[in-house]
């Protein structure tokens, strides 16, 4: 992974989409690249636009979309299908991007937080991962599922970063700080200038994941 600098982060103008943009942000952390420059090239590889209007709903989904593309295979997208479909379609792109990918987890049997840095811990130093987390119904991954990057620091220990925090336009960002404060979240660490980052596993606006319910899934990232 690249050091953090500016061009990684949420650059979207969208309020729909700069709420649910964590994959395109975490997906850029590893090739320093914006969140809507990854999404231009994803929609790319689906012969399509990158649209130009609300396209919150798309984010996630899009995913599931490439997977079914560059595979002939169908996704139920909905519930743990729609996550699963999100790790095979982020999967399938970084092995476009020329990178080797490993799985630790799945949706019906994730990793506690505990866990995940555990797992972390095993990986080569400096080795890069994407991160899914997500709320445990006792059923797998469900609701407040969010993505980050990560990589493996020189004393074996992780760190998370959460570049949809790192906004691009001021504006934006206190909109979606303003959004984040109507839900009830007060511990939203938003920057401009930096990326979130955390020695434990994240959750949705720089919350860290909740001990007892929260649960992960690691893609592992190498050349």
């Amino acid at each position: 992974m690249a050091t953090p600098v500016f061009t990684m982060g949420s650059d979207s103008r969208e309020l729909e989409t700069a709420a649910a943009n964590c994959s395109f942000c975490a997906v850029g952390g590893l090739f320093n690249k914006s969140a809507q420059q990854v999404m231009a090239t994803v929609f790319g590889m689906l012969g399509k636009p990158t649209p130009t209007g609300s396209e919150g709903d798309e984010c996630g989904e899009v995913w599931v979309r490439l997977y079914e593309h560059l595979t002939g295979a169908k996704v139920k997208a909905e519930g743990q299908g729609y996550l699963d479909g999100q790790i095979k379609g982020i999967c399938k792109f970084v092995e476009a991007c020329r990178c080797k990918v490993g799985v630790i987890g799945n949706v019906k049997d994730p990793l506690r937080a505990d866990q995940i840095v555990e797992e972390c811990r095993k990986l080569a130093r400096g080795t890069a991962f994407l991160l899914l987390t997500a709320d445990d119904d006792g059923l797998g991954m469900a609701g407040l599922a969010h993505w980050v990057s990560g990589q493996v620091q020189e004393d074996g220990s992780p760190k998370f970063f959460d570049y949809q925090l790192k906004f691009s336009d001021g504006e934006m960002l206190d909109a979606v700080l303003r959004r984040s404060r109507l839900t009830g979240n007060r511990r939203a660490c938003f920057s401009q200038n930096a990326p979130y980052a955390s020695d434990r596993p994240l959750s949705p606006w720089g919350a860290e994941l909740d001990k007892d319910d929260g649960r992960g899934v690691i893609i592992t990232v190498t050349k």
